[in-house]
Parts: C-alpha cells; sequence; structure tokens
C-alpha cells in the first residue's frame, strides 16, 4: 500500500498554456504520499501544427518520471520517423530509446519507474501512446472515449510466467509491481529474453483517431485520479463544469479534491494525481 504523510499537502501546482485553437491547463498535487513522483509535459504547437501532451506517473522516485518529461520531446524529434512525419512510428521509437537511455543513466535504479501517456496532435490526427495506468480521454460531443487500456500483470500473464514471474492475488506482479509495462523497473527487465519478452517491457500501445468539430476535449490523467471514481465519472464532473464556463483550472482543482481521501485506511485515493486537461477547438 506504501508509505503516507500523516496529513496530505493539497496545495495545487498549476500550469496553463494557449497556442492556436488549443486551450491547455494541468493542476497537480502531491496528496498523501510521501514526495510527489509525478512529471507532465505540455507543449502546444511546439512546431507548427504539432502539439504533444503527457503525464508521466513515477513509482520508487521521481528520477525516471523528471527524466521523461525533461528528455522525450527532444528524442521524440530526433527520430528519423518524425521527419517523414510517421508519428505512430516515431512514438514507438522514442519510448524504446527512452528506456535503454534510463538503462544508461546515473538515475537508474532497480526499484524505480514510471508509466507514461503521451498524447500528439498533428493538424487533425490525434495519436496517444502509453505505458501502464494512467490514461488519456477524449470527450466527443458528450461520449467519453477511452483511448488507452491499462497494462494489468493480470492482463499479460502470459508474457509474464514466460519470462519466470507470478502475479499474486492482488494483481501484482511478483507480489510488488502494479503494472506490467513502464519505464525502467530493470528488476524485471534482467531474463536472456528479447526486450519485448521481458516481465515489465517499455513497448507502447498506441491509437490513432481523426479529430473532429464534435471533440471538446482531451484528458490525461495519473492512475490517481481515477482511484475513487471511474473515467466516466471523472469526464462528466470535467464536462458538466466546463459547460458552465467554469475557469478550467478551477475545476481541474475541486477534481483532485473530489478525488481525495479523507484517510489512508483503503490506501484509494491517497497517491499523487497530475490532471491535464486540452480543450479542444477554441
Amino acid at each position: 500500500m506504501g508509505s503516507f504523510l500523516s496529513q496530505p499537502i493539497t496545495q495545487k501546482y498549476h500550469e496553463y498554456q494557449f497556442s492556436g485553437n488549443l486551450s491547455c491547463y494541468t493542476t497537480a498535487m502531491q496528496g498523501w504520499r510521501l514526495q510527489m513522483e509525478d512529471a507532465h509535459l505540455m507543449k502546444p504547437n511546439f512546431i507548427e501544427n504539432i502539439s504533444l501532451f503527457a503525464v508521466f506517473d513515477g513509482h520508487g522516485g521521481s528520477g525516471i518520471s523528471q527524466f521523461l518529461a525533461e528528455n522525450f520531446m527532444n528524442v521524440l524529434i530526433s527520430q528519423p520517423a518524425f521527419e517523414k512525419m510517421d508519428f505512430m512510428q516515431s512514438l514507438h521509437d522514442t519510448f524504446i530509446q527512452l528506456d535503454d537511455m534510463i538503462k544508461n543513466n546515473e538515475i537508474k535504479n532497480t526499484f524505480i519507474g514510471s508509466t507514461a501517456v503521451v498524447a500528439l496532435i498533428a493538424d487533425k490526427m490525434l495519436y496517444v501512446a502509453n505505458l501502464g495506468d494512467s490514461r488519456c480521454l477524449l470527450m466527443r460531443d458528450d461520449e467519453t472515449i477511452e483511448l488507452t487500456k491499462d497494462h494489468l500483470p493480470s492482463n499479460e500473464l502470459a508474457r509474464i510466467r514466460y519470462a519466470g514471474g507470478f502475479v499474486d492475488e492482488q494483481g501484482r506482479l511478483n507480489g510488488t509491481l502494479s503494472v506490467s509495462r513502464a519505464f525502467g523497473d530493470f528488476e524485471f527487465k534482467q531474463e536472456p529474453l528479447p526486450a519485448n519478452q521481458q516481465m515489465v517491457i517499455a513497448e507502447p500501445e498506441i491509437r490513432k483517431i481523426k479529430l473532429n468539430k464534435d471533440d471538446r476535449f482531451l484528458f490525461l490523467g495519473c492512475d490517481g485520479v481515477f482511484e475513487t471514481q471511474n473515467s466516466y465519472k471523472v469526464m462528466e464532473f470535467i464536462s458538466a463544469h466546463v459547460a458552465e464556463k467554469q475557469e478550467p483550472s478551477i475545476v481541474l482543482e475541486q477534481l483532485l479534491d473530489t478525488s481525495l481521501a479523507t484517510d489512508t485506511s483503503t490506501g484509494y485515493g491517497c497517491d499523487n494525481m497530475t490532471a491535464m486537461l486540452i480543450l479542444l477547438n477554441q
């Protein structure tokens, strides 16, 4: 369940950016955790008509999540596939290269890692890549579209067992890790097997979707946001408040407050929380 503070740190970090037809907001809160291990990236129109957004949820420390936030964009644009505007391939190659970079970096620690959810918008195409259990959701008119699925050990049991691992009754890999894909976590990447056959892999799942005039907003969040309410409840909350023309940063602040547990007895609602909202067609 992890170690917690005696009282949560509820002070919020806010960031917002506006560019073209995009209005982008991020709110983050440490909560009950001993330290803040989340990091994020928000780069609207960093190249003409290309925008990049990401949430990185670290575990065991903040070193890898911070490394990803600082390096993801530069590694992405250095990919040969990026120059060819092949964004699915360039996202894939970026994930693989970054995990290799972490392995050879001084921040490497056998027991730390990070999930990642990344959204790239190029003109009217949206590309979403993820590792782990952070999520990306799209509100199309009044419909919530889930663009990611959680990478849980119980869902990738065959690969884990083949690599010599197991999943316990709580769904944790080898009794410790709650995700089956992540950056870092090299404790679970030591078998004499290809990188994509290890117990934990950095192979992203990537989805492509065409945006249209009915798309209202995109939401990225770490798993802490979803521990006490599901994806649909989160999107309903945001949609209702945005429709009332409330300030988006205040909406995100209220969302995190409603997601925070009043105590640590269950462990749910006690994690770091990062919520990112991108208003589309502004």
